[in-house]
């Protein structure tokens, strides 16, 4: 029975870990797009976006994803291809 239990949790556990991230990482491109970092121009740093430290680590993630466009000075940005969703 422990071990029904214990996969229970973790499995929930996962579940809640995955649902914080997604809202982590939406808010993340929201605070940019806000911020207008729609190119490498108008790339902003992440606490010029209002993106806390503690959303950062997300932050980091999103261009391995391919979700935004990090520069080469530390900037984040959306890029925005087809001019409908930016």
């Amino acid at each position: 029975m422990y071990e029904a239990e214990l996969a229970i949790a973790v499995i929930a556990a996962t579940i809640v870990g995955g649902l914080v991230w997604f809202r982590t990482k939406n808010a993340c491109i929201k605070l940019l797009k806000d911020a207008e970092a729609l190119s490498p121009e108008k790339a902003v740093k992440p606490e010029e976006a209002g993106i806390s430290r503690w959303n950062e680590a997300t932050l980091q993630n999103l261009p391995l994803l391919g979700f935004v466009k990090k520069t080469d000075d530390g900037r984040y940005y959306v890029e925005c291809k087809d001019g409908k969703h930016c």
